[in-house]
């Protein structure tokens, strides 16, 4: 939580305009529809549905871990943008496309 105060002050944390918020709203009823209540309360509960909806509002793609599952009784980052013709791509991806590379240090 320490972390979260500290690079708030940097612009790390973008607040959500009314374009977001109505794009969450959308993403929102469409967790609702789609997901049983629980699991669909748990997603709504996180930083993941306002991550999509500023993709949403903005026009942008989204970069995550997180895999397609559309059989799954969880709602992933991937189906729940894909709902919304949202592009994604997992974090080794963009960093190839970024050119950049991984080093491990140990």
């Amino acid at each position: 939580m320490q972390w979260a105060r500290r690079v708030k002050e940097d612009g790390f944390f973008i607040e959500p305009d009314a374009l977001v918020q109505t794009s969450y709203r959308e993403i929102a009823d469409y967790v609702n529809d789609k997901y049983v209540s629980y699991e669909a309360s748990k997603f709504l509960d996180d930083a993941d549905p306002w991550i999509i909806a500023h993709a949403k509002a903005y026009g942008r793609k989204v970069v995550t871990f997180e895999v397609s599952a559309p059989n799954s009784k969880e709602p992933k980052i991937p189906d729940v943008g894909s709902g919304f013709d949202i592009k994604w791509q997992n974090t080794f991806e963009m960093v190839r496309e970024l050119g950049m590379s991984l080093t491990l240090i140990e």
